[in-house]
């Protein structure tokens, strides 16, 4: 039997070089997939952190658009039951009539103006107020602002009785009860954005520096810019307004202002008297970063226009 030719085998430089180029491959596989899996958690931080961020967001907005919002009714009602004349009722023998509170022989506009000037005066009014050092409530006492705020103070009527609640703080004054907490706020503290859930005395709650404070956010999330702006524009086609309204005048001024100080002689409004209107809109920006990884970074912007317009009165 002939043995077929002698078979060459691969030398060791060819074998040399043939690991080198497999090496090489396998290199760059490698490389590629370590960035597709980067690239993917980075994805998926990035995601996380835009969703936290949003909801923070949508929960403010939605919140600050409640406030000066309160239920005029128990203000007006008999809410006592017992159908008093003495209460001043259209009709005395209906429970729940409204009040003729002016004593003209019917029930009107003032009446209603009468009933709830006080709680126009405890829900009607937000706050914008910034700390000497941004984002840093121990910095100081906070000035009171309008653009690039970390704080806003607002209040509205949650349990609807008219009535504003201030909790178990002391000095609750006219129109203000004990039965639940509405003195209501946002700030921004360190690395979180807080909100207001009591204080101690009712005379602290114009300060954002008084009170008891929550995180909004939790300690994944670093919040590392918080600003509210309320913007009073002369373009009366916007959202943010502010009017002078004179009463019984012959001619009345339209037109936005950017300052108004209302004038009253009475319980209610009369012939000659200044009553202010605020249309308010608050532009937000929110900022945040993941604690663990603070490259992954987001800002938003949002606008929370308030739904109740606000008359201001002396």
């Amino acid at each position: 039997m002939q043995l077929s030719a002698r078979q060459r085998g691969v030398s060791l430089v060819e074998l040399l070089l043939a690991m080198a180029i497999s090496l090489i491959l396998l290199a760059g596989i490698l490389t590629v997939s370590l960035r597709i899996s980067t690239a993917g958690g980075e994805a998926a931080q990035a995601a996380r952190l835009n969703q936290q961020l949003r909801a923070a967001m949508a929960f403010l907005s939605r919140d600050l658009e409640r406030a000066g919002a309160f239920a005029w009714f128990p203000l007006w009602d008999d809410d006592d039951g017992d159908g008093d004349p003495a209460d001043g009722l259209t009709d005395p023998a209906v429970d729940g009539d409204l009040a003729d509170l002016n004593g003209d022989g019917g029930v009107g506009v003032l009446d209603y103006f009468q009933a709830v000037k006080t709680a126009w005066k405890r829900f009607g009014p937000v706050r914008l107020q910034r700390f000497p050092t941004p984002g840093d409530p121990t910095s100081g006492t906070p000035a009171d602002c309008t653009v690039d705020c970390d704080c806003v103070l607002y209040s509205y009527d949650l349990d609807r009785d008219g009535l504003q609640g201030v909790g178990g703080a002391s000095g609750a004054g006219s129109g203000q009860d004990a039965d639940n907490f509405e003195l209501f706020g946002f700030r921004w503290n360190g690395q979180a954005l807080e909100q207001r859930v009591a204080v101690a005395s009712a005379a602290d709650a114009a300060s954002c520096d008084a009170g008891t404070w929550v995180d909004v956010t939790d300690d994944t999330l670093t919040v590392t810019g918080f600003a509210v702006s309320l913007n009073l524009g002369e373009d009366e086609t916007g959202d943010s307004a502010l009017y002078e309204v004179e009463v019984g005048g012959a001619t009345k001024d339209a037109d936005p202002k950017t300052s108004c100080t209302p004038s009253m002689a009475g319980e209610v409004p009369a012939a000659g008297d200044i009553l202010c209107l605020h249309r308010r809109s608050l532009e937000l920006t929110l900022a945040g970063a993941l604690a663990q990884n603070p490259e992954v970074h987001l800002t938003l912007t949002s606008k929370a226009k308030i739904r109740n317009d606000y008359l201001e009165t002396p």
